[in-house]
């Protein structure tokens, strides 16, 4: 896990276990293409720390799904 509280982890999509500065609001990786991933600020439970935090959840991303996904993201960013 980053030591950088300043960034978000997304998790799901393309930039699925990639580190982004926090915004609060919504983000397409390509705004200029129709078929891009767009990702949303969530506050979910980290199934590691399992403490509430901050991720980029891709917006197609069924909620059943968060967990192993989340998992995912943290596994690939190591």
């Amino acid at each position: 896990m980053s030591g950088n509280t300043m960034k978000w982890l997304c998790v799901g999509g393309v930039l699925s276990g990639e580190w982004r500065e926090q915004q609060l609001e919504a983000f397409d990786v390509d705004p200029n293409d129709l078929n891009t991933h767009s990702y949303e600020p969530m506050k979910l439970i980290n199934p590691v720390t399992k403490a509430e935090q901050h991720f980029y959840v891709y917006t197609e991303l069924q909620e059943q799904a968060y967990e192993r996904a989340i998992n995912f993201a943290l596994y690939k960013n190591q």
